[in-house]
């Protein structure tokens, strides 16, 4: 998508500019002043030292929130109207047992009376691990990039394979890869083929977002941000 045809709706910063992820609160001085509020209102407000994350602009002024804690999965939220811009959705794979089944095969080993109770319940306990995973599969690390406001997804972040310096790769919204995640010495870099598009660097309490050179490679910006929020997501505790 060209970038002109995102204007009118984005923020220029995001299309074209710099962009910081600054966290807020979750220090000793939010403790105290949160305390301190809650003896004058006699414990009606509420405490607020949990560590928020904002995305701003060059003067601080916060344009999204970031939220991982809530469904449907992470997402920057409008400051303007509380409203999600971009979501990630992470693939969850089916299980691959039933409950029952796992309960079966562990009362099996249990009652085995050709075997010792110890080694029954050394068994069982195996059996209880490998039917576990298998009724509960950890999440892949595959993340689908959801533009709210079109309803439309736009593209995919994935571990990359056989990439030793990639961290994530990108995909547009026809599944073709466009570009990748690289750490790099002191910063992380967004690369099309060999170009570099985008910069992530860390400055204090903040990282900086560097996506200038996205729009004239052909790369979305928007997905530029979708991996700079599942790379910093976890800095948040709401």
């Amino acid at each position: 998508m060209q970038v002109d045809a995102l204007r009118g709706g984005w923020p220029e910063e995001v299309l074209t500019g710099r962009y910081w992820f600054q966290t807020y609160g979750g220090t000793m001085a939010d403790e105290v002043m949160s305390d301190v509020a809650g003896f004058l209102t006699l414990g009606l407000a509420e405490p607020e030292t949990s560590t928020k994350l904002k995305i701003t602009d060059a003067s601080g002024r916060p344009m999204m929130s970031v939220r991982r804690r809530s469904a449907p999965g992470i997402q920057a939220i409008g400051t303007r109207r509380n409203e999600p811009w971009i979501t990630l959705l992470q693939h969850k794979p089916q299980a691959q047992a039933q409950q029952p089944y796992l309960l079966r095969r562990m009362r099996a080993q249990l009652t085995d009376g050709r075997r010792t109770i110890r080694s029954r319940v050394r068994r069982a306990g195996r059996e209880f691990t490998a039917d576990w995973r298998r009724i509960n599969p950890r999440p892949l690390q595959i993340w689908d990039i959801l533009d709210n406001r079109m309803n439309r997804i736009i593209g995919r972040l994935a571990v990359p394979i056989d990439v030793p310096s990639a961290r994530w790769a990108i995909f547009g919204a026809t599944g073709r890869p466009a570009a990748m995640l690289h750490v790099e010495p002191g910063c992380l870099t967004v690369r099309v083929g060999a170009r570099p598009v985008a910069q992530f660097v860390k400055i204090d309490r903040t990282h900086r977002v560097d996506v200038a050179g996205a729009g004239p490679a052909g790369l979305d910006p928007r997905l530029v941000l979708a991996c700079a929020l599942l790379e910093y997501a976890h800095l948040s505790d709401v």
